[in-house]
């Protein structure tokens, strides 16, 4: 609209000036009274205002499109350094203000610039890897809305908890493992879920490896031998590039002798790298998510995923929900580190055939196992 008025506005002085330079002087007289008139109408003044930073604007708006391309990389840089929500939430940003300039350049008619907005718009929405960014984002959000009521209340005086303590010197004299595990009440219960669900938390505290290392150690499922882990049948794992956010599959299957059945966990293993915690009360470090998935699905979050394990009497877990965050150790912070645990898991089987202690104990078995084997077989091999 406002375009169009200021070309209205153009034509009718190109016509005054037009008639100025025919007409008698009574004629001329009007036309005169007309444009001092004009000259002094606010609205029309506010026009021709507009009208010259309208045509002012221009490299201005094309110092803006440099800047919002120079944001886009920014993007990318985050994404390519693993920071997950830094990274989303700069796409939020980018997104916010591609919508304010294209509709402004609607509300001028600059089909240039409106173009120029669209161009950047349509290249962002189909770039694969903010797609990927957009997935992941969304998952973690997803499993940290379902995880975060477990920070809150205190375990020490809630009786539903059975506690594990375990300290081993063969992984560090300071190490020391917590461990929590319950069945989930009715009111925390998934509906539709597995008959067996269960939350687990855990603390470690002081493993002897650097932050860094520790993560890379989680991230490379490829890597990992089922001789490094107590009963385990099968092990193996795939691993993605940047153009998957660092995303690696596992796929396990434990038989251990203090369950009734083998269990097979097949999980996407996603990573953050977070300069502000996304759990309350935490410090800045790198969230590690393992989650299932759905019933059925053949493929999850990029991944070809594994066929069901044929051995009789083996169950496959779901609904399994689990977040690790890792930061340094405050009194030795190059060198080693704590993780926090947490975790929802689904098992197809009646709830009375596993024993919340027998669970302890299969649990504590199964971490100890894992992190001896880090220690044994990568750590002291670095």
């Amino acid at each position: 609209k406002l375009c169009e008025a200021s070309d209205c506005f153009e034509e009718a002085r190109a016509r005054l000036e037009h008639l100025e330079r025919g007409a008698d002087p009574k004629r001329l007289d009007d036309l005169r009274q007309l444009e001092s008139v004009c000259a002094n109408d606010p609205s029309l003044q506010a026009l021709s205002s507009e009208e010259k930073i309208f045509d002012q604007d221009g490299p201005q708006q094309m110092h803006d499109l440099a800047a919002l391309e120079a944001t886009v990389n920014e993007l990318r840089t985050l994404c390519n350094e693993g920071c997950v929500f830094d990274a989303a939430a700069k796409l939020a940003e980018i997104e916010r203000s591609l919508q304010k300039r294209q509709s402004l350049c609607q509300q001028q008619a600059d089909l240039t610039r409106l173009s120029d907005c669209t161009e950047i718009s349509t290249s962002i929405h189909q770039e694969p890897l903010f797609a990927v960014l957009r997935a992941l984002h969304g998952r973690m959000q997803q499993v940290l809305l379902k995880l975060r009521p477990l920070l809150s209340p205190s375990k020490e005086k809630d009786k539903r908890w059975s506690h594990v303590h375990i300290k081993d010197s063969c992984i560090s004299p300071d190490f020391t493992a917590d461990i929590r595990v319950r069945f989930a009440d009715a009111s925390e219960r998934e509906k539709g879920g597995q008959s067996t669900q269960l939350i687990m938390t855990g603390q470690l505290s002081g493993f002897p490896l650097a932050l860094e290392r520790f993560v890379s150690v989680y991230r490379e499922t490829d890597l990992y031998q089922k001789e490094w882990i107590a009963d385990c049948e099968k092990c193996d794992g795939k691993v993605g590039g940047p153009e998957s956010l660092y995303s690696s599959l596992s796929h396990i299957v434990n038989s251990s002798p203090l369950l009734p059945m083998s269990v097979e966990m097949v999980t996407v293993r996603d990573l953050a790298v977070c300069r502000r915690a996304p759990l309350s009360g935490r410090k800045p470090g790198v969230l590690v998510m393992d989650m299932s998935p759905p019933g059925g699905a053949s493929e999850f979050a990029g991944w070809t995923l594994p066929d069901h394990c044929k051995k009789r009497r083996c169950i496959r877990l779901s609904n399994f929900d689990v977040i690790l965050y890792f930061v340094p150790k405050e009194a030795n912070p190059t060198d080693a580190c704590d993780i926090f645990a947490f975790a929802r898991i689904g098992a197809p089987l009646p709830q009375w055939l596993v024993p919340i202690s027998l669970l302890k104990k299969f649990l504590a078995s199964h971490f100890i196992s894992v992190f001896k084997a880090i220690k044994v077989h990568i750590s002291e091999q670095w």
